[in-house]
């Protein structure tokens, strides 16, 4: 999603309906994958009898998609492999060593 799309995207009507946006990464805040929480956003409000009203939903949803950097999946991917390899190539160099 674009941060012109996110601009254009109607404010999220419930909580349940941001924190989907967010695990999806429609918001730009983390990429596309669901996030495990011990207190899902919004639980404490809703559970102290203030959930937020939709002002406040529209608010939030602005300001996270003020600055959204551009992060891309493939860096992250090409960083691990190179660890990994790096690990192997040690590796590999500690059991040569040991065997001569």
């Amino acid at each position: 999603m674009t941060e012109e799309d996110r601009r254009k995207a109607p404010p999220p009507e419930t909580v349940e309906e941001l924190r989907n946006r967010i695990d999806r990464g429609e918001t730009g805040d983390k990429v596309d994958w669901p996030d495990p929480a011990a207190s899902p956003l919004g639980t404490d409000d809703e559970a102290g009898g203030y959930p937020p009203t939709r002002e406040e939903l529209r608010l939030e949803t602005q300001s996270a998609s003020i600055a959204t950097p551009q992060v891309s999946s493939w860096r992250g991917v090409i960083a691990y492999a190179g660890i990994a390899a790096a690990v192997l190539i040690v590796f590999v160099a500690i059991i040569w060593q040991a065997g001569s």
